[in-house]
Order: C-alpha cells, then structure tokens, then sequence
C-alpha cells in the first residue's frame, strides 16, 4: 500500500448488540441474528471517503470492492481477522498478523483516524492497547475519559427519556408522549391496561433495542377486552427473549402522518469545538415500526419539519456534550397527524444511515442535497433462492450505478449469503424517478418488496 491511509474503519455492529444477542436462548435464533449483523458489515465499506482500510468479521465479496472501485473509490483495502465470534474489536486483537499490520499502518500513517460503529468495551481495550503501545491516531466516537458509560445509557430508552425530561423542567420545549417505567412483564401489562382504559393505544420497549426488535405496537381496536389484552400481551412478551431483562417504557402511541415523512431523523456529531447537524433524512419504517431504510436528499424533507428536529436535535446534543458524550449518534422523530414532532429515541453511535450519507457525498459532493435524492433499503428480498453478489449485479446491469453514463442508479450495499436479502440504495435527481428506478427493480424480481 503506497498511498496515504486517512481512515481505519471498524465493523464493529455484532458488539454492539452483545447483551442482547447474548440473551437469545436457542442458539438457531442466536446465529441467525449474528449472522444477519454480520451480512450488514460490508455497509461499512461506503463510510468516509477514499483512502481508508475497513476492516469487518469476514471478506467483503471480490464483486462489491470491483463495484465501489467501479464508482470511484481508489484506495481502499478490506482486512479481516482469521476467526470471529460477536466482537470483531476481540478477535483483531487475538489476531497477531492483523494486529501486526494495524499497528504499522497507524504508525506509517501521522493523524490517521479510527472509526468504528459504536464505542463499546471491546473496542474501548483495542483503543487502549494500540495506545500503550505507544502509537498515535484519533478516533472520531470516543467520549471523553471517565464518561464512556455514557454510551450504553444515552442509547437507552430510559437514558434518553431522562436527559430529555431534564432539559423540559429546565424550561426546554421538547414535545413527549405520555410514558411509564416498568420493572417487569406484569408491570408492563398494567401500563399497557392504564392505556386502554384511557381508551389510547400505546407502545412497549425494552430498555435497548435495536432496528425494531424490541418494540411492541398495542393498537387498543386490537383486542376485545382488558382480559383478551392482558392473555395475548402476555404470551407475546414471554415468547421473545429480548423481554427477559428490564427496566422497560410503555408509553402512548402517537398516531402519525401516513407519508414519507411520518418519522424523520437526523445524525449529529459532538467534538470539543460543536454540535453539528451532519445530515436528515426520512426513515422508512413498517407497520410494526421496523426500520426498513432511509430517504434523503432534494424536498425529502419539509422545511418547517426540518427546522423543527433540527431545533431539537441541537438542544439535546448541547446535554450530551455536556455530560461529556462525544461522537456520533442520531435521533429519531414521530411526526404526529397534528403536525408535532415528538423525538422518540436515540441512537448513539452509527446508524443504517451513515453509508447512505456518506457514499451520496463520494458520489455527488458536498452539495449533494440540492442535486440528488437517495432511497435505501436494508432488507429487499429478491426471491426464493440465494444468489452470488455477482449474478446479482448481472441480473439489474441495466439499472446499476451509473446507468447508461448518467449518476443515477442502485449501488448494492451489501448480500446476504444466508438468505435472499441484499441491501442496496437508489440514486436519482428526483424522489419520482428513484421510485420509477425502484419499481423497475421489484419488476426485475418480480417482487413487491416496499409499501412507500
């Protein structure tokens, strides 16, 4: 490698989760989960720009690195350790040879950066191993010392209801639904009654979650009666493993504006110096409030919406930075049939929006919002058999990136080599042609994968 390396990219999603992986008692639900975050790591290859070594559980396929250097990415390089288990951070530091050319690449490399998914404990001990070793980098999702806890907590749903309450009773106005803290099922239960009986429905969480699962929908037309509500909500509570450790949130279910801009989010980085607002998007989300995707770019997003979450989303990163968080994290709305914008959650660390940003501005610049509209998916099913990433690509030629010379077109993101799923996004100038180059995809496996 003879070109200067900027960033070192570290996959690390499948740590993140590991309480909660951990958790699954049958072992099939178990692989299948970890094997679903891993199947979503070569994701990473589209984070920062050029020059950079990204680093994941397992090879990206050769198609993927052909095809981001078919779009111009020159200088990247993919690592990989020789055995993984949950912790990528664990295994890169079990793995002599690869921790070998870690350490001379940040060594040959002055103000290189380290970027990983989340701050977790693992990765915190490959920080400070590489760091007593004498060598010098940054990395970009790091708190300051003695706040790391911070993580767990601001990404939490109790965490994050708590810092937001503080900042309403120290005057701020932040909309909030009504909510409980539960200590167990019955507890949940009796919330999830209290609800109906104000005639509302409402929604169950657990205390850390993640895209989705974790999130219980209680539609009160549902059920016939309190006692049918308190028998199914009970059998579903005890059927998911993610249940068996609280503290959890009920809280009131805000019916939302069915568009595209029902549950807009935004990404913010802390540092010493600011709180800035990198990007906003929309998610998409299915019924059952399981993230799907994003849409982002040209008029995705109404003015005064925007100024609202960005209204926010400053307020709540100035506590954060305050308590000493720095890095990444994001914050994601529901937008009410009344037109207000109630901040749900956040996420701290990287999101299923970090590659959609970042490989737009690669592709189109730093003004990218004015020129393109993307639109992502994190789960298309394309049919009953599993298929190479490359006769993938074969089979969409005529709607991959670039199409017929224009910047418009579907970059795959990612194949499962599990199951029929790849992740992928869809450039276009406008929100009506990514969804005529989308449709076109659905025709090209017969699929009706997406209700936008």
């Amino acid at each position: 490698m003879n070109k200067k390396i900027k960033n070192i990219i570290i996959a690390n999603d499948t740590e993140a989760f590991e309480f909660i992986i951990n958790n699954i008692k049958d072992e099939a639900q178990r692989i299948k989960k970890i094997n679903k975050e891993h199947f979503l790591s070569s994701r990473f290859l589209f984070w920062e720009g050029d020059d950079k070594i990204v680093i994941t559980p397992f090879p990206i396929e050769d198609a993927l690195l052909n095809q981001a250097k078919k779009i111009g990415y020159k200088n990247i390089e993919n690592w990989y350790p020789s055995r993984v288990g949950i912790s990528l951070s664990e295994a890169i530091l079990r793995d002599n040879v690869l921790l070998e050319k870690l350490k001379k690449t940040i060594n040959d490399n002055q103000g290189i950066v380290l970027s990983p998914y989340s701050f977790t404990r693992h990765f915190s001990s490959l920080v400070g191993f590489l760091r007593e070793d004498g060598l010098k980098f940054y990395v970009d999702q790091e708190p300051l010392k003695n706040s790391e806890w911070l993580v767990t907590y601001l990404g939490s749903k109790l965490g994050f209801r708590m810092e937001v309450q503080k900042i309403k009773n120290a005057g701020g106005k932040i909309p909030t639904p009504e909510f409980f803290i539960c200590r167990d099922i019955e507890e949940i239960i009796d919330a999830v009654v209290w609800f109906y009986q104000k005639r509302l429905s409402c929604v169950a969480k657990v205390f850390s979650g993640e895209g989705g699962w974790g999130v219980m929908m209680i539609k009160r037309e549902d059920y016939s009666s309190e006692v049918d509500l308190r028998k199914k909500i009970k059998l579903e509570l005890s059927g998911d493993s993610i249940w068996n450790y609280g503290p959890y949130i009920v809280e009131e279910f805000i019916p939302s504006k069915q568009n595209d801009e029902r549950s807009p989010s935004l990404e913010v980085f802390i540092n010493n110096k600011t709180v800035k607002i990198t990007y906003t998007c929309n998610q998409i989300v299915d019924s059952y409030g399981r993230f799907i995707g994003i849409l982002m770019g040209k008029n995705c997003l109404d003015i005064n919406t925007e100024a609202k979450i960005r209204g926010i989303a400053r307020t709540i990163g100035k506590r954060y930075s305050e308590l000493g968080y720095r890095g990444f994290f994001d914050i994601d709305f529901i937008m009410s049939k009344k037109g207000i914008t109630y901040p749900i959650e956040t996420n701290v660390r990287r999101t299923g929006g970090t590659h959609v940003f970042d490989l737009t501005r690669h592709l189109f610049g730093s003004k990218w919002q004015d020129k393109i509209v993307a639109l992502s998916s994190d789960s298309f099913y394309y049919g009953n058999n599993i298929l190479s990433v490359k006769n993938i690509l074969d089979k969409m030629s005529e709607i991959n990136f670039p199409m017929k010379g224009e910047k418009k077109g579907v970059v795959v993101i990612a194949v499962d080599s599990h199951q029929p799923t790849l992740a992928l996004v869809v450039f276009a100038p406008t929100k009506t042609e990514v969804m005529k180059i989308y449709a076109k995809l659905t025709d090209i496996y017969n699929k009706d994968n997406l209700n936008i």
